[in-house]
């Protein structure tokens, strides 16, 4: 592996770097650079500083393929005669329908800020 920041091939540690495409760079060019936070809390600013949007796509995806998962676990057992399992299953199921609602309504909101963009 090489940093493509400082080119050096000897390195232990690295993390994904977003001003590189997300390649791993050496975690001394990492503490290095400007977008580093010295203070505490998030290593990495630059999705901070350069306003990169949110993909949402994904997020709502793979949220309802876990539901369609949970509803159809919850079928089964209630077929087998377990309804208080089902009714787990189910509470799960509403929670996580009311994360996809949420990140739609994010979505929503992000597109109607930024028209296009």
């Amino acid at each position: 592996m090489i940093c493509p920041k400082c080119g050096s091939e000897h390195f232990r540690e690295s993390r994904q770097c977003p001003e590189y495409n997300s390649e791993p760079v050496c975690i001394d060019c990492c503490i290095k650079c400007s977008y580093y936070d010295r203070d505490g809390g998030i290593a990495c600013r630059w999705y901070v500083e350069n306003d990169a949007r949110r993909d949402y796509s994904g997020d709502i995806y793979k949220l309802s393929r876990q539901i369609d998962t949970l509803e159809k676990r919850s079928l089964w057992l209630y077929r087998n005669n377990k309804p208080n399992a089902a009714l787990a299953e189910e509470f799960k199921m509403m929670q996580l329908i009311s994360e996809k609602k949420r990140l739609e309504v994010e979505r929503d909101a992000e597109e109607i800020k930024r028209p296009g963009a």
